[in-house]
């Protein structure tokens, strides 16, 4: 066999070793298990995820980190600019499994986030895991359900623009003093009946993040228009003025 032959069939040789260990390896398990698919937190609040990977036996794991991978784009946290101070993210190749925190949420930190991985496999040199955490942040607000007239019943609602991922348990303050004895159901404060006394200005936050609270809504609660009562004490006004006519 000539020289030029030999390098052909060596070439051909390696080519498909190569492809019998791509199509291996695209036989094993590539996989990212996240430990929720969406989070819904509080501005201001922190936040926190993980993940999970599993790689076909032989890779080395070179390095894993969390990332934004969108329209094509991928941003590294915490290396870019709008993470710095806010973002800890930690990975143990030994149990394969990665967390991220950020702190002070803000809009602009509602992403999907992915566990990205990197190898020293001449192939197979990163690897991202698809379908990562998608990541909601809401603010607080109060509505007011009901005719605010003394004695209907009045309900403060404390709402969310998506469900929190804490079940978390409300707190409620008015004029800016904690209420305590008023009751409450949920996201809910109950004034059953509302009095005048009830008007003021209401605000709710989620206990452990008192200083996130809600804006304040002013409550003003209107006399009851008992017309019934005046009819009755015109006609027996009348009544008597007719009698000593």
């Amino acid at each position: 066999m000539t020289s030029a032959g030999a390098a052909r069939s060596s070439m051909v040789t390696y080519a498909t070793i190569n492809l019998l260990m791509i199509q291996g390896l695209l036989g094993e398990r590539w996989d990212v298990k996240y430990s929720t698919r969406s989070i819904c937190a509080l501005r201001g609040a922190p936040v926190w995820m993980s993940c999970h990977y599993t790689l076909p036996s032989g890779f080395a794991v070179r390095d894993a980190f969390w990332c934004e991978c969108e329209d094509g784009k991928t941003r590294l946290l915490p290396q870019d600019a709008d993470y710095q101070s806010r973002v800890h993210a930690a990975c143990t190749l030994r149990t394969n499994r990665c967390t991220l925190n950020i702190t002070r949420l803000s809009q602009s930190d509602a992403h999907e986030y992915n566990c990205r991985i990197t190898t020293s496999h001449v192939f197979f040199q990163s690897w991202t895991g698809n379908e990562g955490i998608v990541l909601s942040v809401t603010d607080l607000s109060v509505e007011l359900v009901g005719a605010a007239t003394e004695g209907n019943d009045v309900r403060l609602v404390c709402k969310t623009s998506c469900n929190l991922s804490s079940s978390p348990t409300y707190s409620w303050k008015k004029n800016g003093e904690p209420l305590e004895k008023e009751p409450t159901k949920n996201n809910e404060l109950l004034l059953h009946p509302v009095s005048r006394e009830d008007g003021g200005r209401y605000s709710c936050a989620v206990k452990g993040h008192e200083d996130l609270s809600s804006a304040e809504v002013e409550l003003s609660v209107r006399c009851k228009n008992n017309t019934s009562s005046l009819a009755h004490y015109m006609n027996h006004f009348y009544f008597l003025k007719n009698q000593y006519l």
